[in-house]
Formats: structure tokens, C-alpha cells, sequence
């Protein structure tokens, strides 16, 4: 640092070395107080030594800056980093080196974006990359690169403007990359991954096939190609099926079905971790019979498709506006409630008989175990389906008769991937002083004249848990202390009122306060990230009800929105859940979380089961009551 101050003509050499020996200590220690003070010692130095800094020290203090606010997800040091590679790019002339700097800055501000939403910045990464683009299209060799990062900031913009000729760009930009890219070259896969996020897009937007039809040819090709390395033929089966998928949706066609089995098959092909099998379930229906497959994955070898003739689109799409149309089956006052009981019951009987009941016979249960200790079930849903409480299908009339509880413990999934890492991932019990658990109590009134008893519910759950773990409860947090608590707790309770958005499904929300300053949205939970997160309860309304028919097949939920952020297992709702019900439910479940040793993740799906089911049994024939609560995860 002295001899940088003394400003002689190897000042800039001594800040190069300066630079070199921050970025080491940046890597290792980015929060530690000895990196802090020393970035405010280099800012001092910026201030003391201006006619010493060049372009290039500008450049290397942004990219520590950026490097940084990554490790420490500091909001102010990627400012910096915005700042400092603005002054790079004033003092820079060379157009090689412009280019250069141009992504930098275009890719900071990308950054930017992707944390904050702001349009403004996205403009500018937007301007700095179409004049990287012009600089790399006079003869650097990153002028393909530079395009595939045009094409993505167009439809950044798209996702924030709507503007459809902003995703029109990103489409025409992404094909004239894909087509200049030969397969053999290493970053095919990954080129024709983003072109497919484009035209997947598209088709979510006008449901039009023809630039998906497009790139799933090129993937077909490549898929077909003998010559090419089997990491390309796999990867490119990933994003065929997922592409085969939506275009099946649109045309139910056989040849479409027999291309994504060909598609599946080619992606288990044994290989590196690098792209992981597209797991998904499948649903098929016959235009002759009117009748619907379901294809799921056994093992890692193959995939079973099990024909379920009585499931008719028809009778779903029927049964699916119970969910979706006004008067809904979930909402409403005592004097409609045992009629709605009695269709939500004839709707689970239906759903045990033409679909849960098959596939249970397809997978050998026939009947509950003499244990009793039940083998688990995942459904992951998509489609109409998606809006089906699956978990809690049955025939309720009575105890006796049969049902998805008698036979399994059911639980979701988000996807089949994500319950692969989740499950592969080493589980950590809820136990010990290491484990924090928080009890968030909103209790507001925004709803209804009298608030829901959330604090007292809240406190009574920290009386069961706080003799194991580290507890706390917060009652009428702010926003950004429940993000702060998102990011630090393994364990999340959250009473208070929640609720699905039909039109905007990523501003659902849980609500903290009584205003709309309180609302805590999927959009911001899922921008944050906890990699210790295990469980988050939502004892709230609506956390786990899609109610876009048009995005059943997206997981916009405020339950999988949780799942997404990182937290293993999750409890939501489908629908309302009733104060006392909810209550019940809640305290019986971290009893038995609590009773055993927790050493599996099982534990948290087994304590809901039996939390449920102790509720279901004190009335059977009130599935609005007890069949909202659901489980996610592990």
C-alpha cells in the first residue's frame, strides 16, 4: 500500500501485485472483517492515487468487487463492481479491450437484474452487449458468445417488458448462434440450451410449435449422430424431452410420444453428472380412445407406462373447475359446506379409482403392510392433474374404506430431479445446538374482523421444540427480517394468512402485516438462497394451490417456491386450512418430529402422516378440513 502512495513509475506494477494478493484473500476470507478493511483501504487508495489507477486496475477491482458480493450475496458490493467497471470501461480505448470490458459490465448488471428486477439496468446490460457484439464481430473469436449473451438479455427484457418482439429477437439471435456452432464443438449443448429456454418461451406465449418443431430437429440430428461424444447425444436428449413435452401438450401426437421415449432412452445412457437425466412424468391420451398413460421412471435403467383407461380428460377437466370456477369447492360459509364436502368426496374417490388405485396395483401394494410402517409415495404433476389433491385420493365414507393412507405415506415433488439431489444429499436431523428453528406469528386482520391466534400458536410450538434445538420466535417480522431468517435457519414455521394469485402466480404470497408493503412474494423468496435450509412449515391459505389454469404446469406455488429455494422438506396447504385445524395439525406434527432421533429425512414426512391422519380420523367425511394439508420434499 506504501509504495503504491509514493505514485512513482512503478506504482501501477506495485497496485498490480496489491490487486493479485486482494483477490487471493477475497477468494478465501470475501466476509471475514481483514477482507473488508482491506477493500476500504484500495477505495482510499482510488481516492489518493487517481492518476496511477489505469483501465486494467479498475476492471481487477470491479471483478473482486463481483467476486465478492457472490460469496457474501451483498447487494452493495455488486454496485461497486457496477462502478468500478464503468470507470474501466471510460478509461479504456482499445477496442479488444473494450469488448472485453463490455461483458464484464454487461454481465454485472445482468447480475444486477436477475437480484433486483430493475428494468433500468437491464436496458443498459442490454446497450453494453449490443455494442460488444459489434466490437466482436470485427474478428474476436468470442463473437458467438457475445450473441448468445444478446439473445439472453432480450428475453430478460421480454420476461420484464412483455414485449413480444424482444422474445422474437432472443429466438432469431438464438438460432443464428446455434446454426454457426457446429455439434462437435464443446459448447453446443449449451447454446442449444438456451435456445430452447427461448422458443419454450415463445410457445408459452403465443402456443405456436414451429420454433420448437425447429430446435428439436437440430437436437434429433444431434441425437442421431453416431460420431458425436455421448455427452452431446445426452445432453441433447435432456432438452429434446423437455421441448417434446411441451409440444405433445399442444399436439397429443404419437409420433411426438415415440420421439420423447426415444429422447428418454437416450439421455440414461450411463455419463457424467454434468447433465442429469430430464425425469418427468408423462401423461398420454389416445385421440381414438379418449384414454390416458401415465409414463413414470422405475430405475435408471427404464420406464414403466401404466395404462389408465378410466382417467378421461373429460371427466378431469370437470372436476378441475370445482378448483377453478367460482363458487370453488374450497371456499364458502356453513351453509354450503356439506355440499362442497360431498363433491370434494366424490372427487377423491375418483381419483383413487381411475388413477392413484392403478398405479398403486402397478407397483405391487395391495394392501397396508402388518407393520404399519408405510412405504412412501411421490407424485409430481403437471396439467390439469397438477390442481387434483392426489396425496389425499380415496374412498373417505367410512374408516374402513380404502385409501391412499391405508397404503402409503404420499408426499410431492417439484420435479423427479429435485427429489434426486435432495435425496442423494446428506441429511442433517433437526436436532442439537447447531439446528435453528423459527416461529414466525403474523397475526393481522386484514382478512377478518378478528386476528388469527398465530402468536399463541407459535409459542406453543417453540414450548415443544426448544428443548432440542436453538428456537426463536418472531412475531410481526419486517420483510427483510424474514428474508434475513430465510437465509440462516434450518427449520421455518410460518402462521399467517397466505394467498394464490390466479393472474400474477409469481406474486402470490404469504402476508406479514396488513398492508401490501407486508406481502412476502414467491418472486422474492425465491431470490434468496439457504444451502442449510431442511423444513419449512406454511401453516397458511392457499400454499400450495396453483389456481393459472393456464401455468398448471409451471411450479409457481408459494409450497414449491420453498422446495426451489433449497429447503428439503415442506408442509403447505391446498386450500384454506381453518385456525383450529391448523393449529392442531401443526402441534401434533412437532410432537412426533420431536419424539424420534430424526436421523432420516422420512421423519418429517412420517410426523405429517401421522399429524393428519389423527385429524382426518376425528371426522373422515370432512375432507375440507384435513385433506389441504399436503407434504413436499424428501
Amino acid at each position: 500500500m506504501e509504495a503504491v502512495k509514493h505514485e512513482d513509475e512503478m506504482a501501477p506494477e506495485y497496485l498490480d501485485n496489491l490487486l493479485e494478493l486482494v483477490a487471493t484473500q477475497t477468494s478465501h476470507y470475501a466476509g471475514e472483517n481483514d477482507s473488508t478493511k482491506t477493500f476500504e483501504k484500495i477505495e482510499e487508495l482510488l481516492e489518493i492515487g487517481r492518476n496511477i489507477t489505469k483501465a486494467r486496475h479498475y476492471d481487477q477491482i470491479a471483478n473482486l468487487y463481483y467476486i465478492k458480493s457472490e460469496l457474501t450475496s451483498q447487494l452493495s458490493e455488486l454496485l461497486k463492481a457496477i462502478s468500478h467497471a464503468e470507470s474501466a470501461l471510460d478509461a479504456t480505448g482499445d477496442p479488444s479491450y473494450r469488448a472485453i470490458r463490455l461483458t464484464n459490465l454487461a454481465n454485472y448488471q445482468l447480475t444486477l437484474y436477475e437480484r433486483g428486477f430493475q428494468g433500468d439496468i437491464l436496458q443498459d446490460a442490454i446497450h453494453n452487449t449490443r455494442e460488444e457484439v459489434e466490437l466482436a464481430s470485427h474478428g474476436t473469436d468470442n463473437a458467438l458468445v457475445e450473441r448468445m449473451a444478446l439473445a439472453s438479455a432480450f428475453h430478460h427484457n421480454y420476461d420484464w417488458s412483455g414485449h413480444p418482439d424482444d422474445l422474437n429477437e432472443a429466438i432469431k439471435i438464438g438460432l443464428q448462434v446455434v446454426n454457426a456452432t457446429e455439434p462437435e464443438d464443446t459448447g453446443w449443448v449449451d447454446r442449444m440450451q438456451n435456445f430452447a429456454i427461448f422458443v419454450r418461451t415463445g410457445f408459452k406465449a403465443d402456443g405456436a410449435i414451429d420454433n420448437l418443431t425447429v430446435a428439436i430437429d437440430l437436437l434429433q440430428q444431434a441425437m442421431n449422430n453416431e460420431s458425436l461424444p455421448i455427452e452431446t447425444g445426452r445432453g441433447s436428449a435432456a432438452i429434446a424431452l423437455d421441448l417434446l413435452a411441451d409440444k405433445y401438450q399442444s399436439t397429443r401426437s404419437d409420433q411426438d410420444f415415440a420421439l420423447a421415449l426415444n429422447a428418454y432412452n437416450t439421455s440414461m445412457i450411463p455419463q457424467s453428472e454434468e447433465y442429469a437425466a430430464p425425469e418427468m412424468i408423462w401423461r398420454r391420451q389416445s385421440r381414438a380412445t379418449g384414454t390416458i398413460s401415465t409414463l413414470f421412471r422405475k430405475s435408471q435403467a427404464d420406464i414403466i407406462s401404466i395404462p389408465l383407461p378410466d382417467l378421461k380428460e373429460e371427466d378431469l377437466t370437470n372436476n378441475a373447475k370445482l378448483f377453478l370456477e367460482e363458487p370453488t369447492i374450497t371456499k364458502g360459509g356453513l351453509r354450503t359446506k356439506n355440499t362442497r364436502n360431498t363433491s370434494l368426496l366424490g372427487v377423491l374417490k375418483w381419483l383413487w379409482n381411475v388413477a392413484v388405485h392403478p398405479v398403486l396395483e402397478a407397483l405391487g401394494i395391495h394392501q397396508s403392510p402388518a407393520d404399519k410402517k408405510l412405504p412412501r409415495i411421490w407424485w409430481t404433476a403437471s396439467g390439469l392433474m397438477a390442481l387434483m389433491p392426489i396425496h389425499a385420493a380415496g374412498d373417505h365414507t367410512s374408516e374402513a374404506a380404502p385409501s391412499t393412507f391405508n397404503f402409503v405415506i404420499p408426499s410431492y415433488t417439484t420435479t423427479l430431479r429435485a427429489l434426486a439431489y435432495a435425496r442423494e444429499n446428506e441429511w442433517k436431523p433437526l436436532r442439537g445446538t447447531d439446528c435453528d428453528f423459527a416461529f414466525i406469528a403474523s397475526p393481522n386482520n386484514a382478512r377478518s374482523k378478528a386476528p388469527l391466534t398465530v402468536e399463541e400458536s407459535a409459542r406453543e410450538l417453540d414450548d415443544v421444540v426448544r428443548q432440542h434445538c436453538r428456537t426463536q420466535v418472531l412475531v410481526g417480522p419486517t420483510k427483510p427480517e424474514t428474508l434475513s431468517i430465510l437465509e440462516s435457519c434450518n427449520a421455518l414455521y410460518f402462521r399467517c394468512h397466505g394467498e394464490s394469485m390466479s393472474t400474477q402466480p409469481c406474486k402470490s404470497y404469504l402476508q406479514l402485516g396488513t398492508d401490501a408493503e407486508s406481502h412476502l412474494t414467491i418472486q422474492e423468496i425465491q431470490g434468496s438462497r439457504h444451502q442449510n435450509a431442511q423444513l419449512a412449515y406454511l401453516s397458511a391459505c392457499s400454499t400450495a394451490n396453483m389456481s393459472a389454469r393456464d401455468l398448471v404446469d409451471e411450479v409457481v406455488h408459494i409450497a414449491g417456491a420453498f422446495s426451489l429455494l433449497g429447503f428439503r422438506q415442506v408442509v403447505g396447504t391446498f386450500w384454506q386450512a381453518k385456525n383450529t385445524a391448523a393449529r392442531v395439525v401443526a402441534k401434533r406434527f412437532y410432537e412426533e418430529l420431536m419424539l424420534g432421533d430424526g436421523d432420516n429425512e422420512d421423519c418429517v414426512a412420517r410426523a405429517y402422516y401421522t399429524a393428519v391422519m389423527e385429524l382426518r380420523g376425528s371426522n373422515v367425511r370432512d375432507p375440507l378440513v384435513w385433506a389441504t394439508f399436503a407434504h413436499f420434499g424428501a
